[in-house]
C-alpha cells in the first residue's frame, strides 16, 4: 500500500463549493469530471494526482484580476508564499507576477496563465487546516469580504 501525503481531493471539494460564490471563478485539476481533461487523468493517473492546483478569483469593482490574486495570497496564513514547487510545506503563488511573468500576455494566455490564476501546491499539513487556511484566505481578502458583506445585507 502506497503513502499519499496530498489531501487534494477534500481540499477541491472545499474549494469547487466555493464556485457558486459570484466571487469564485474557475478551478482547474484534472479530477473534477467537469476538467476537460478528466477522461485522460482518469486512464493515466487512476489512484489520483499530485498536490497541484490552480484556482482564480473573479476581480471587483475595486481590484483588478491581478491584485485580487494577490490579496488573497497576502491574506494567507498556513500557506507561504514561494516561486517553487516540491516543498513538504504548502505553497501559493501567482504565476503572472513570479514563474510566467518573462512572458507576454498572450504567451502567458496560451500557457494557461492569467491574472487571476493562484497556484496551490499542497503540502502534508493536516487536511482540515490546509482546507481552513484556504478558505479564511478567501473570506479575508479584502475586496471579497466586503462585496460578500454587501451581496448579504
Amino acid at each position: 500500500m502506497g503513502l499519499s501525503c496530498v489531501p487534494l481531493p477534500p481540499l477541491v471539494g472545499e474549494l469547487e463549493a466555493l464556485r457558486p460564490d459570484p466571487l469564485s471563478s474557475r478551478l482547474a485539476d484534472p479530477g473534477l469530471p467537469s476538467h476537460p481533461s478528466h477522461a485522460l487523468f482518469k486512464r493515466f493517473l487512476p489512484r489520483g494526482s499530485g498536490g497541484m492546483l490552480c484556482f482564480a478569483l473573479k476581480p471587483t469593482s475595486s481590484l483588478s484580476s491581478t491584485a485580487i490574486a494577490r490579496a488573497f495570497i497576502d491574506a494567507t496564513q498556513l500557506a507561504i508564499h514561494a516561486p517553487n514547487v516540491g516543498d513538504v510545506r504548502t505553497l501559493v503563488l501567482h504565476p503572472q507576477s513570479t514563474t510566467h511573468r518573462q512572458l507576454t500576455p498572450e504567451e502567458a494566455r496560451e500557457n494557461g496563465s492569467t491574472p487571476d490564476l493562484i497556484r496551490v501546491s499542497v503540502g502534508i499539513e493536516d487536511v482540515e487546516d490546509i482546507i481552513a487556511g484556504a478558505l479564511a484566505s478567501h473570506s479575508l481578502c479584502p475586496s471579497h469580504s466586503s462585496a460578500r458583506a454587501k451581496s448579504v445585507g
